[in-house]
């Protein structure tokens, strides 16, 4: 007979009451020999147990000792499965499968992912680590803000998602809501962290099944990703449309790149005082044959955002090169031709070495290429501008900035970047009759001269313009007053008959 003192001792009126007479108890411990669990066997009556039925009863015990085991590693296995790895988040999975159990009790709702833009700088500085508790901190304050159920995880490195049980209209995810997720900062490692969210809803009901809801949500937060600071987009049907229109323009400009269907247009560059063509810009103009014209405003914008937009300017590049090496061989008048480089390609760790291995190919005299580049390449880093520039400088080209006086921050580093021409946006030149442009238009090109730098009039479109432009001491005009974006062959025209 086994008996537990421990059990006996606590149960002993309970035991009397029951007439029980001996207790049968076995521990049953994990595999690090931690107590999980205990059998007993309460007996009534003065009854022994035999050798034979305390061996059958640890035979019991060695069973349930497996079960426990297997129950436990089943419990851990669906804790990987449904957790995050790196947060104590719900995942991806556990969402998904969920929203099966939602949908069928449920056929309306609203789907919210809710994006953290500054995700990659706090996984720099924070590690993952880092960027799960953040979200942990988000979560809690979600729980605050919508006590009601709601089915709530993690969908990726950046992003949560949710869904509301129908009693609350996410559909515009309100101000205050968003204020609350963004208003404070989060702890992180001793750090305080402020954070802009981007939101994409969108609904599903019977017709909308939340599979395809989650999609479209998904599109609305790529719209959202083209705003800065915290912004809700919902979902409708022309964001898709959109988004179609977007990839059939990309796909079309890459397949028309590859089989050289773009032009080069060039526009002449002119003295302002003689009307004399001294140089040229390169502009790039495609009409597609399923398309038809598109605007450069539009196809330039997409090639940027695909990350492809240094094809084009590579692309263009060749062009100009074919035509200025086709004058060579025929002994014509040589002439500066202004390229447009992006800021994105501007950066590429060996732009110089394959521009002017480009040029060199072309046997180009590197003064007749000037690489034309916009106020934004200051704003991602400024001594790697400046070194590109400098680069560029000794080797002959000219290095022009382009839309001059648009952004912040040209006049505090003119002075610093080694240019030698400043190309004044047309909105300058639009506004001359207002005597305060004017005075700015005027310090700006005296301003040029002091800094021995050539300035060109973008957009001159009337003779007045012209005049005050002179008056001012401008010393090259551009714009449809002149000449019009061209293609090469009535370029060539123009240069036979100046």
């Amino acid at each position: 007979m086994i008996v537990s003192n421990r059990l006996w001792h606590h149960n002993r009126s309970l035991f009397q009451e029951q007439d029980i007479h001996c207790v049968w108890q076995q521990r049953i411990n994990n595999q690090q020999q931690q107590m999980v669990a205990h059998f007993a066997v309460y007996v009534d009556g003065s009854v022994k147990l035999t050798a034979e039925e305390r061996m059958y009863l640890q035979r019991v015990t060695n069973l349930l000792n497996v079960y426990l085991q297997v129950h436990q590693q089943k419990e851990e296995i669906e804790r990987l499965a449904y957790t995050d790895y790196y947060s104590t988040l719900p995942n991806h999975k556990y969402f998904t499968t969920s929203m099966q159990s939602v949908y069928s009790q449920r056929k309306e709702g609203h789907i919210v992912i809710i994006e953290i833009s500054e995700f990659q700088h706090i996984i720099d500085l924070y590690g993952r680590d880092g960027m799960s508790r953040l979200m942990e901190q988000m979560v809690k304050r979600i729980h605050e803000i919508l006590p009601e159920p709601i089915l709530l995880a993690r969908y990726d490195n950046a992003s949560l998602i949710l869904c509301n049980d129908g009693s609350r209209d996410l559909s515009h995810l309100n101000m205050p809501i968003l204020e609350n997720l963004t208003s404070s900062a989060y702890e992180l490692k001793e750090h305080k962290v402020y954070v802009t969210l981007k939101v994409g809803v969108s609904k599903y009901t019977a017709e909308t099944h939340w599979q395809e809801a989650i999609h479209h949500a998904e599109i609305a937060l790529s719209d959202a990703r083209k705003t800065t600071g915290t912004i809700t987009r919902v979902y409708d049907e022309s964001l898709k449309r959109n988004l179609q229109k977007e990839m059939d323009l990309l796909t079309h400009l890459l397949e028309d790149l590859q089989q050289r269907k773009l032009q080069v247009y060039l526009q002449p560059q002119v003295d302002l005082r003689t009307g004399e063509i001294v140089s040229f810009e390169a502009l790039a103009r495609w009409n597609s044959e399923l398309l038809g014209f598109i605007s450069p405003v539009e196809f330039i914008r997409v090639a940027e955002n695909a990350g492809k937009i240094h094809k084009i300017d590579t692309y263009i590049l060749s062009l100009v090169l074919e035509w200025q090496s086709e004058r060579k061989k025929k002994g014509l008048p040589m002439y500066p031709v202004s390229v447009n480089i992006s800021a994105d390609h501007f950066y590429y760790p060996t732009f110089v070495e394959d521009f002017t291995k480009k040029v060199d190919r072309y046997n180009i005299d590197h003064r007749l290429i000037k690489v034309e580049v916009t106020e934004s390449i200051e704003l991602n880093d400024m001594q790697r501008a400046k070194d590109v520039i400098s680069e560029l400088t000794e080797l002959g080209f000219d290095v022009s900035i382009d839309d001059f006086g648009v952004g912040y921050s040209s006049l505090s580093y003119l002075q610093q970047l080694p240019f030698r021409e400043i190309k004044i946006d047309r909105s300058f030149i639009n506004n001359l009759i207002d005597q305060r442009m004017h005075a700015v238009m005027r310090t700006i090109v005296q301003l040029s001269k002091d800094l021995s730098l050539r300035s060109v009039a973008e957009g001159i479109e009337t003779p007045e313009q012209q005049q005050k432009m002179i008056d001012i001491g401008c010393d090259i005009g551009q714009g449809y007053y002149f000449y019009r974006p061209m293609p090469l062959e009535e370029i060539n025209v123009i240069l036979q008959n100046q």
